[in-house]
């Protein structure tokens, strides 16, 4: 028998539960040492819902294919579990794998927009990619004319301050079945 929550409800359950404890662990380097940007289950929550407000604010819907090409770490899974909030279908990509099937993949997935995890790999995959390209958004650093994960988040937070239901009518319009 299968149950009845979505990933999204697990982690808002998970959020009420542990509140401030920590969820997540992600090692950044500062003034030359290793040190750890700790989430907790509510940073986690927030995140995730203010990715899937952001990205039903520009457009994006359920059953939209959305790639993520990125190593493992803590923006993959806040993205990840954003896309799949609000309904779209995260398809994740090993960035291991040359360019051009990288780009193969994301046109065979008809995706509509790609996480990347640098600038750098953006050029890349721009750069192999011809015809019309996906909507791009960068996990980590800036560049011209594509939105990065704070901005993305800024634009959720505003979408559901402006619209208070934002958030519930995305989560009921999510079910298990759509996973």
């Amino acid at each position: 028998l299968m149950s009845a929550r979505t990933v999204h409800g697990m982690l808002a359950e998970s959020a009420e539960t542990y509140g401030n404890l920590p969820a997540m662990h992600q090692p950044i380097a500062e003034n030359g040492s290793r040190k750890y940007r700790t989430w907790s289950w509510k940073e986690y929550r927030q995140a995730v819902e203010e990715i899937a407000a952001g990205l039903w604010a520009l457009g994006f819907r359920k059953g939209d294919i959305i790639v993520i090409d990125s190593e493992t770490r803590a923006e993959f899974f806040l993205v990840d579990i954003g896309i799949m909030a609000m309904g779209a279908i995260s398809a994740a990509l090993y960035p291991s794998y040359p360019v051009p099937e990288l780009v193969g993949r994301i046109r065979a997935a008809d995706a509509k927009a790609v996480f990347v995890q640098d600038p750098r790999t953006i050029e890349a995959l721009r750069a192999e990619m011809q015809g019309p390209q996906p909507m791009w958004f960068l996990l980590t650093g800036e560049m011209d004319g594509v939105i990065n994960l704070s901005q993305l988040r800024e634009r959720g937070h505003r979408a559901a301050v402006a619209d208070k239901h934002l958030l519930k009518r995305l989560q009921e319009e999510v079910t298990p079945d759509d996973y």
